[in-house]
C-alpha cells in the first residue's frame, strides 16, 4: 500500500471515529484488498448511526461485497422509494379488459440486502397480483368502483417476501378499460363455428353431387337398355310380316296411333318461356338483376385488384383498375348490325350476333370506367404513361375477359345460351392487312370480327369521339366488354341519333396527343398511333399503353353535352351555334355512310370510325 492509500485510510478511519464507530485500520484494509468501497460503507455506517438503524461493519461490507449500494441502501430505509409500474393488462370475468398502472413505496431491507431479490422481483409479483386480483372480479366494473381492492388484494400476498425491500403501500394510478375480450373470443368461436358447419356442408353437396352423378349414370344405363328393347321392335314387326302376322293395314293404323299421340303430347307442353324471340315488357329476367350480378364481381375480383407480382413499386399494391360498370342491352334484330358490314364502318369480317349464337336474342355490352388510381397517375406527365394505365391496359383487358366469361356463366346457370365473342376462340383481330396473305385489302388493317366500341354503340352506351373512342355517361375513360344472349331482355333506347352526338369537337385530346396522331382535319391515323405503341412497347417492357387522349380532356368523366344542354338547349348548340356548320348531326349508320369525324373547315378526312377494334 502506497502512502497515499496510507493516507486515505487514516482519513476514513478518522471520520468513522468521530462519528463513533468502532473501526480498525485492518478491517478497513481487508475490505479494500478484498474489492470493497471503503468509503461507501463508512458513509453507510455514518448515516444508520445517526438514522439509528442498527448496522455494524461486517454486516455493511458484506452487502458491499454483494453488489449492492449499501450508502444508497440504508437511505432508502429512511426515505422509502416509488417504483411505477409498466402498464399491466388483465381480463376480469365478464370478459373485459382493464389496464392498471400501479405506484409500489418500498424502503430497503437491511437484513435481506444479502441474497435478497431486487426490483424487478417485486414489480413482476406486483404484477401478478394485480392480474389475479382483476381476473377474480365478477364485473370489470366492480374494479372501477374500487380500486384499492386491487391494492388490498396485493398486500395481503405478502410480495415482499425474500427480497430486499419492504412493501409499504401499492396505490393504483391509473386504471383504464381496453378491449372487449370475451366477445372477441366469442366472434372468433362463432366464425370457427361456422366454418365447420360450412366444411360439413360441403362434405354433404359434395357427396350429394357424387350420389346424382351417380343416379344419371343409372339413368342413362336404363336408358340404353330402353334404346336396345325398342331396337327389337322393328325386327319384331319385320318378322311378323314375313311370317304373315301382320297386314299393311295394320301397320298404317299403328302408324296413325303413334303420330296421333305425338300431337296430342306436343299440344300438352307448357310453352317454354326462355325461348320467346322478343322481350315487350313481360321478361322473366331483368338488367337490374344482371347488374348487380356484374357489380359484385367486378368489385369483389381480386383481379381487379393491383397484386404483389403485377405491381411496379410497392405503393401500388391494393389498388383498384375498374369502377362500378355501366350496362346497356341491344336487340340482336336490330338493322344496325348489318350496317357494321359496310367498309365505311368495321368492315365485311365483322360477325352479326346471330352469326355467333343463331338463337340471339339480345346483346348485352357494358362500360367499365378507370378507376382515380388508373385516371389520375396517367394525368401527372404529358408523356410518361402512368403505372395504373398500364396495369389497366394489359392485366385489366385480360380481366375484363374472365368478366365475360363470368357473364356467359351467368346466363348459362339460368337456362340461357351466351357467348362472348371477345373471349371466344373465333374472335380475329387484323392488325396490318398487307402482311397477311389470307387478307390482301389493306382497307381492312385494323379491323376485327367483333368491335366492342361499335357494339356499345348500337347497345345505347354512347357515342363516338374526335380520338375514336366512345363517350358514355361517364366518360370515356374505360373500357368495354359484351355478350351475346338468347335471353330476352329490355332494349335500351338509344338516347342519340349521331355518331358523335357527345362529343363536342374542343381538340384537347389532339392537344394532348404525344404521337400527333389525332387532328381536327383528319381524325385519329391508326398507323402513327400503333407506330408511337411500338416504341412504348420496347419503353416499358412487357406492358404498353397511352390514353393520354382520355384523360384531361371534358369527355374524361361524363359526357361534356350535359354541361352544355344545362346552359343552351341541346338543338341550340347543334344546329343554330354550331362552330361547325358542314356538321351533320342527325345522320345513323343506317341513314348516311358517314363514318369520319365531322368536317371541319369544309376539308374532307379521312379513317374515321373506320376499323373498329376490340
Amino acid at each position: 500500500m502506497n502512502c497515499s492509500d496510507i493516507g486515505e485510510r487514516c482519513i476514513i478511519l478518522g471520520a468513522g471515529t468521530k462519528a463513533g464507530l468502532h473501526l480498525t485500520a485492518n478491517d478497513l484494509e481487508a475490505h479494500y484488498l478484498a474489492g470493497g468501497n471503503v468509503p461507501n460503507v463508512v458513509t453507510a455506517l455514518i448515516s444508520a448511526q445517526k438514522a439509528n438503524i442498527a448496522l455494524d461493519f461486517r454486516m455493511a461490507a458484506a452487502i458491499d461485497l454483494a453488489g449492492r449500494n449499501v450508502a444508497e441502501a440504508v437511505q432508502m430505509s429512511v426515505n422509502p422509494k416509488v417504483i411505477n409500474t409498466p402498464p399491466v393488462a388483465a381480463v376480469a370475468k365478464d370478459g373485459i379488459q382493464l389496464i392498471a398502472k400501479a405506484r409500489v413505496t418500498v424502503r430497503a431491507n437491511i437484513k435481506q440486502l444479502v441474497g435478497g431479490a431486487g426490483e424487478e422481483t417485486v414489480l413482476a409479483r406486483v404484477g401478478e397480483g394485480i392480474v389475479s386480483s382483476i381476473g377474480s372480479a365478477v364485473s370489470h366494473k366492480v374494479v372501477l368502483e374500487n380500486p384499492d381492492s386491487i391494492s388490498r388484494v396485493v398486500l395481503d400476498k405478502g410480495l415482499d417476501a425474500g427480497t430486499a425491500f419492504e412493501i409499504l403501500s401499492i396505490d393504483i394510478a391509473d386504471i383504464d378499460v381496453g378491449k372487449n375480450i370475451g366477445a372477441q373470443l366469442q366472434m372468433d368461436q362463432a366464425q370457427a363455428d361456422k366454418n365447420i358447419a360450412q366444411a360439413k356442408a360441403e362434405e354433404r353437396r359434395a357427396m350429394a353431387v357424387a350420389l346424382e352423378q351417380e343416379n344419371r349414370a343409372k339413368a342413362q344405363d336404363a336408358r340404353a337398355k330402353v334404346i336396345l328393347a325398342e331396337a327389337e321392335v322393328p325386327l319384331a314387326m319385320a318378322e311378323a310380316f314375313r311370317n304373315g302376322n301382320l297386314g299393311i293395314m295394320d301397320y298404317y293404323k299403328m302408324k296413325n296411333v303413334m303420330a296421333d299421340t305425338a300431337m296430342r303430347e306436343a299440344i300438352s307442353k307448357p310453352v317454354d318461356k326462355k325461348r320467346r324471340p322478343v322481350c315487350r315488357g313481360d321478361c322473366d329476367m331483368s338488367v337490374e338483376e344482371l347488374t348487380s350480378a356484374l357489380e359484385t364481381y367486378i368489385r369483389e375480383s381480386p383481379r381487379n385488384y393491383v397484386d404483389e407480382a403485377m405491381a411496379l413499386v410497392p405503393s401500388d399494391v391494393g389498388q383498384r383498375l375498374y369502377d362500378t360498370p355501366l350496362v346497356r342491352v341491344g336487340s340482336a334484330d336490330d338493322p344496325e348490325w348489318e350496317e357494321m358490314k359496310r367498309p365505311e364502318a368495321v368492315g365485311h369480317l365483322f360477325r352479326t350476333p346471330k352469326e355467333w349464337l343463331p338463337e340471339a336474342v339480345s346483346v348485352v355490352s357494358y362500360f367499365a370506367p378507370f378507376s382515380d388510381f388508373v385516371v389520375e397517375g396517367n394525368k401527372r406527365d404529358a408523356v410518361d404513361v402512368g403505372n395504373g394505365w398500364l396495369y389497366a391496359r394489359v392485366e385489366g383487358q385480360a380481366f375484363l375477359t374472365e368478366v365475360n366469361r363470368f357473364l356467359e356463366r351467368w346466363f348459362r346457370e339460368r337456362g340461357y345460351r351466351a357467348v362472348a365473342p371477345y373471349a371466344s376462340a373465333g374472335f380475329r383481330y387484323v392488325f396490318e392487312a398487307g402482311t397477311n396473305a389470307e387478307i390482301a385489302d389493306k382497307s381492312l388493317s385494323f379491323t376485327s370480327n367483333w368491335s366492342e366500341r361499335h357494339v356499345a354503340y348500337v347497345c345505347g352506351l354512347g357515342t363516338f369521339s374526335l380520338s375514336k373512342g366512345l363517350i358514355t355517361e361517364r366518360g370515356v375513360s374505360g373500357r368495354f366488354g359484351s355478350v351475346v344472349t338468347d335471353a330476352p331482355l329490355p332494349v335500351t333506347k338509344r338516347r342519340y341519333t349521331g355518331l358523335y352526338d357527345y362529343c363536342s369537337m374542343c381538340g384537347a385530346c389532339v392537344r394532348n396527343c404525344p404521337a400527333q396522331a389525332i387532328s381536327l382535319e383528319h381524325g385519329k391515323s391508326h398507323h402513327l398511333c400503333c407506330s408511337y405503341f411500338d416504341t412504348l412497347r420496347e419503353k416499358y417492357a412487357l406492358r404498353f399503353g397511352c390514353g393520354k387522349c382520355q384523360v384531361n380532356v371534358p369527355c374524361e368523366r361524363e359526357n361534356p353535352q350535359k354541361r352544355i344542354s344545362s346552359v343552351f338547349e341541346l338543338h341550340f348548340v347543334r344546329k343554330e351555334a354550331s362552330p361547325y356548320p358542314d356538321v351533320k348531326t342527325e345522320c345513323s349508320f343506317g341513314s348516311c355512310a358517314l363514318r369520319e369525324p365531322p368536317k371541319v373547315n369544309r376539308q374532307r378526312r379521312s379513317g374515321g370510325l373506320q376499323h373498329g377494334t376490340a
